[in-house]
């Protein structure tokens, strides 16, 4: 069994142990995952991923220009901002305002 010490601290330095400990938490998750970058070109199988579709489907919704594709030789890359930019905010007739 643990022995537990209780001792006085002043709220000063108990604030600013927990401000460093969020801070430091922060940082190392931020670190992780650096934010991307839109102009960043990804492949069709990353696109699919991104987008949680299958590739048959990927083909389908670029043929009919749903999603915007670019030709790169022979091969076919997807920008991540137009992938983002592609998805279309689904409104329902129930929560729609007029």
């Amino acid at each position: 069994m643990e022995q537990v010490i209780f001792s006085q601290v002043p709220i000063a330095d108990l604030q600013g142990w927990i401000a460093q400990t969020i801070q430091h938490e922060l940082s190392v998750i931020l670190r992780a995952d650096p934010p991307s970058d839109p102009d960043e070109l990804v492949t069709r199988k990353q696109a699919a991923k991104y987008l949680g579709l299958s590739l048959p489907t990927l083909h389908d919704y670029t043929v009919r220009g749903i999603v915007t594709a670019h030709r790169l030789g022979s091969r076919i890359r997807y920008r991540k901002g137009d992938l983002v930019n592609s998805l279309v905010q689904v409104r329902t007739g129930k929560h729609s305002a007029v």
